[in-house]
């Protein structure tokens, strides 16, 4: 099948170095902002952590700043500029913008289609953003970020996959050089020092390239209906119906392994706006399996869609837990990270030229 979708990948490939092109040759130009911007995205088309790692990058700037984050809103209803509350609806918002929101409720979080625009609006907002991260934009190049970070997953790195439809690349492998900062993220708690190096050398950073590299936390749990949290150590479910509308759910399946005797999964497409007919399938798989302690679990961003079912009477009965998720650094990336994004914010702040 990737034979026969070979020509396309070229046609494609084409059409996005000519694009790329036309930014390198300054026929496009992208925009820079007297304020430092922090950019996150990737080059495989999602399930590599862009929301975990957006909230993971909030906590590491020093809390001296006022932060922003502007995102695109995928799979929202509304159109155009709209600022993220912490009770905002995953309709309204797109469901990351509002994890991002209660992750930072003092950071001004909001979504817009067109970057430029939307970084205007957020600096016109009083108190101004000092310091502005921009979601999934790799590709949104009509913005110039100061700091780009790829993040490319362990099990799934862009260096051995290839461009859309043969693959799942947005772009070339070769846009990689763009990047200031390559994160790997999704590793196994145990990452040896001999695979870093491995997969260093397969990635092949620049001179002006770090790697780094993080890993998937799940501290525990939240009873969606009541908000109730519970730790592992104390949580009993001899089943589980996993319910998961996410692009890559194998890290969080790897770990619920350990976790339930028996899992069953129901994967439904990513950003997935759960539809009642959804839902009755949720609640038609529970009935089948239902035992002493049979619980359903999902995500926290499908959470965001599917609360709004749990005041309806026919599903209010389902027993629905949130497995909570957080990227975390291994001590060195952290280090290294920290030091490359708060030397980068300092040198901006305090250097004119780079305005």
């Amino acid at each position: 099948m990737k034979f026969l979708l070979f020509p396309f990948a070229l046609i494609y490939g084409a059409a996005i170095r000519l694009r790329n092109l036309m930014f390198d040759l300054g026929v496009f130009r992208g925009h820079s902002f007297d304020v430092p911007v922090i950019a996150v995205g990737n080059l495989r088309v999602g399930g590599t952590g862009k929301t975990p790692a957006i909230i993971a990058l909030l906590a590491m700037v020093p809390s001296k700043f006022h932060l922003a984050v502007l995102s695109r809103g995928y799979g929202r209803s509304t159109n155009g500029w709209f600022e993220v509350a912490t009770d905002s609806e995953a309709d309204q918002t797109g469901d990351e913008p509002v994890l991002i929101k209660q992750s930072h409720p003092d950071a001004d979080v909001a979504v817009m289609e067109n970057r430029v625009k939307g970084i205007e609006r957020l600096l016109g907002k009083d108190p101004k953003p000092e310091v502005v991260l921009l979601d999934d934009a790799m590709q949104h190049r009509w913005v110039k970020p100061g700091h780009l970070i790829l993040l490319t997953a362990y099990h799934q790195r862009y260096s051995s996959d290839y461009l859309l439809p043969m693959g799942r690349l947005r772009e070339h492998r070769s846009a990689a050089a763009r990047a200031d900062t390559i994160l790997v993220t999704k590793c196994p708690l145990g990452l040896s020092p001999s695979e870093r190096r491995m997969i260093k050398d397969e990635l092949g950073p620049k001179e002006h390239q770090e790697v780094c590299f993080s890993y998937e936390e799940y501290p525990g749990l939240v009873e969606l209906s009541t908000g109730n949290q519970v730790e592992w150590k104390t949580f009993t479910a001899d089943q589980a119906l996993l319910v998961t509308g996410i692009a890559d759910p194998s890290t969080l399946l790897l770990f619920l392994e350990d976790k339930v005797q028996s899992l069953e999964h129901i994967a439904f497409r990513d950003h997935q706006d759960f539809t009642e007919s959804d839902m009755e399938r949720i609640l038609s798989q529970f009935r089948m399996m239902q035992g002493e302690t049979t619980l359903v679990l999902t995500t926290e961003k499908d959470a965001q869609r599917i609360a709004k079912w749990m005041q309806n009477e026919k599903f209010a009965s389902l027993p629905v837990y949130v497995v909570l998720h957080r990227m975390q650094w291994f001590e060195k990336d952290r280090e290294i990270i920290e030091k490359r994004l708060n030397g980068f914010i300092k040198a901006y702040s305090g250097n004119d030229s780079l305005h």
